[in-house]
């Protein structure tokens, strides 16, 4: 793990037209089912019982660091003690450090001898063995590897850490060259360190099964070095497409504390939930796309350090799960095994504690998405289809929920099922409620809202015959043409200004590209102008009933360009059918975030959503709609919202579409 201040975020193409392979979405999608796995950070290191950075900390020279290895006998090592109290937590995957910022190797490679098998007196392949029992336990296997090595001369140039280990700037024998802005594209040094790390990485995805994610750390070490964060510099395209090609399935994730490059298929943050940055190195912005994880530690370590005693209690770790997962996350929990091969008594306490929660309320995690409801002061809430679970932390006996009452079929006490009394009030409901499960740790119950589940076989049906009729059709296609007429309710809101700008900005764009731009243009039948601008479009073949409501339509942008109507004009009109312009609330950014990454993960198809959240969440009117935002539509479609009841769309009308439709 890293040590740094905030980076400023920086995006670069790594992988240009990356698009992740079948297997890989189905990975992801498996990947943001599970919501909890754990971090194991254990070397050489252990043995000095001061951390994983401890040879950059103490500024220890790397050849009496690596001297270590010839000491490193954990004797009461035993990997399936270890996997066994792992998969009894409840975690679904094991992500542990291959190679860490020292460079020593917890797995046989023949890339370098300082290994767990050639340098020490073990004689084992300590991931070979870990492998094997996740393979037999059913527990996915993550492999971290670091971007940095501290006690190589071809890791050129060196970083901002690292720097007093007594690097001698030659190697093989050679005076490296003098750094400068070209340094990287010529550094023939660096250039053999990129391929001693494609060795490993194809040792590591070719010799220990199927691998669920490798985990990249290290990127942010160059942050003060000029084109030190760019994806050319790492060479990420191709070591991208390396893991792709050697293991479709497996996800690439990258700690560099900035906005995803292409060719990543998750998200990391470190020591926050995603929306915070209490550590300052969660900057970046959330993605939309990507499923999201969350790494934290047990104490305040994640290399073992024999003076770290400061573990958080096991309440704090379910809350921190719970709050991860009530953001659409995962949590990565972190544990730094001794130097003898143990788990620390303290950490098996922990994973047991929380292992047994899990068994009661693990369906209230697992393969959930972020609430309704956003974190309120009693809580949070996470969401399994048309299930609502609101997590109370605080000691009370009533919580107010701002959700509508309409379509509320039960409100009960998970898990046992007792019914919760509850009411309507100004702007959501309260709910009453019971007494304490006495499983639950402290301060904490679960309550479960149900809504009415959709017809599936009604809809199923549907998806399957238009999947049948219309097989080009696109995600777009398909939900665009059909699901909104048959499944959601049909208002657009926007302000004046915010349309104005839209429109002006989309002429302009259209007359750039001298490309057709479609808007949909609101006009009561008969209407002042109506007459005008739908001779205008028909003579011109753009004229299409768009299908929500008959005073509706699709209107080119040219009656803007060609004078026959202003923006302003053209504005009120597309607001007049639109409706009121709610107030944008925080509640409504939360909820617009979820919505985009939800469909952007289960859908990728569904290409054109805004970044602009604040704008585009002036669009919600209410938390269960969804705004369904595409920017290409029969290649001559531009930016265009429509809106559906949000507990459809995400739980049955993606599904559907991706089942039938193979996509």
């Amino acid at each position: 793990m890293c040590v740094l201040l905030a980076l400023v975020p920086f995006v670069a193409s790594a992988q240009p037209g990356y698009v992740p392979s079948p297997q890989n979405m189905q990975s992801r999608q498996e990947f943001d089912q599970a919501r909890f796995g754990i971090f194991i950070h254990w070397g050489i290191y252990s043995m000095l019982g001061d951390g994983e950075w401890v040879m950059h900390n103490k500024k220890i020279n790397y050849k009496e660091y690596e001297k270590l290895a010839g000491g490193f006998y954990p004797v009461n090592f035993n990997a399936h003690e270890w996997v066994k109290a792992i998969k009894l937590s409840g975690a679904k995957y094991i992500c542990i450090t291959s190679r860490h910022h020292d460079g020593f190797s917890i797995f046989h490679t023949k890339a370098s001898p300082y290994n767990s098998v050639d340098a020490t007196p073990f004689k084992r392949d300590i991931l070979a063995e870990i492998a094997d029992e996740c393979h037999k336990q059913g527990v996915r296997l993550h492999l971290y590897y670091s971007h940095i090595d501290w006690g190589r001369e071809d890791y050129y140039p060196v970083g901002r850490t690292g720097r007093g280990t007594g690097r001698t700037g030659y190697f093989n024998g050679q005076k490296l060259p003098q750094i400068d802005s070209a340094v990287f594209q010529t550094n023939w040094a660096y250039e053999n360190y990129l391929k001693f790390m494609d060795t490993q990485l194809t040792e590591l995805l070719t010799n220990y099964g199927p691998i669920g994610a490798i985990w990249f750390d290290g990127l942010w070490d160059r942050d003060r070095q000029e084109n030190g964060l760019k994806a050319e510099t790492w060479n990420l395209a191709a070591q991208y497409s390396l893991i792709h090609k050697l293991q479709p399935s497996c996800l690439v994730g990258n700690n560099h504390h900035m906005d995803p490059f292409p060719g990543e298929d998750i998200q990391i943050f470190e020591r926050d939930i995603p929306g915070q940055n209490l550590y300052g190195y969660s900057e970046q912005a959330i993605s939309t796309v990507l499923p999201l994880e969350t790494c934290q530690t047990m104490n305040r370590s994640w290399g073992y350090r024999i003076t770290d005693t400061t573990y958080k209690s096991v309440d704090f770790l379910i809350k921190y799960l719970v709050q991860t997962a009530a953001k659409g996350a995962n949590l990565l929990l972190n544990i730094g095994p001794r130097p003898d091969g143990t788990l620390p008594d303290e950490s098996l306490v922990r994973l047991k504690a929380i292992g047994e929660w899990m068994d009661i309320y693990g369906e209230t995690i697992y393969g959930t998405t972020a609430g309704l409801v956003p974190e309120q002061p009693w809580g949070v809430s996470t969401r399994k289809g048309h299930r609502n679970f609101l997590h109370v932390f605080k000691d009370t006996t009533e919580i107010f929920v701002p959700l509508e009452d309409t379509g509320i079929v039960e409100c009960r006490s998970f898990p046992d099922g007792s019914p919760l009394k509850y009411r309507k009030v100004e702007g959501g409901i309260t709910v009453q409620l019971g007494e304490k499960n006495a499983s639950s740790p402290a301060d904490m119950r679960v309550v479960e809202l149900d809504y009415a589940p959709v017809d599936m076989v009604a809809l199923e049906n549907f998806v399957e015959q238009m999947c049948r009729n219309y097989p080009q059709a696109t995600l777009q296609d398909i939900y665009k043409s059909n699901f909104q007429d048959y499944f959601g309710p049909s208002h657009i809101m926007a302000s004046r200004e915010q349309v104005i700008g839209y429109l002006n900005r989309e002429v302009k764009k259209m007359i750039l590209e001298r490309a057709p731009a479609m808007v949909v243009y609101p006009a009561e039948a008969g209407a002042a102008g109506a007459d005008t601008v739908q001779t205008c479009v028909a003579e011109k073949s753009y004229y299409d009933p768009c299908g929500w409501r008959h005073n509706y339509y699709q209107v080119s942008l040219d009656v803007i360009a060609d004078g026959i109507m202003s923006v302003e004009e053209f504005a009120d009109a597309f607001i007049a059918g639109g409706g009121q312009e709610p107030d944008v609330t925080q509640e409504w950014l939360d909820e617009w975030n979820v919505i985009k990454r939800v469909v952007k993960k289960k859908a990728p198809g569904i290409k054109g959503f805004s970044r602009d959240a604040s704008r585009i969440s002036s669009l919600i009117k209410e938390g269960k709609y969804v705004v369904h935002h595409s920017d290409t539509y029969n290649q001559a479609y531009k930016p265009h919202y429509r809106i559906i009841r949000r507990d459809i769309f995400e739980a049955v009308v993606l599904p559907a579409i991706k089942k039938y439709s193979g996509r």
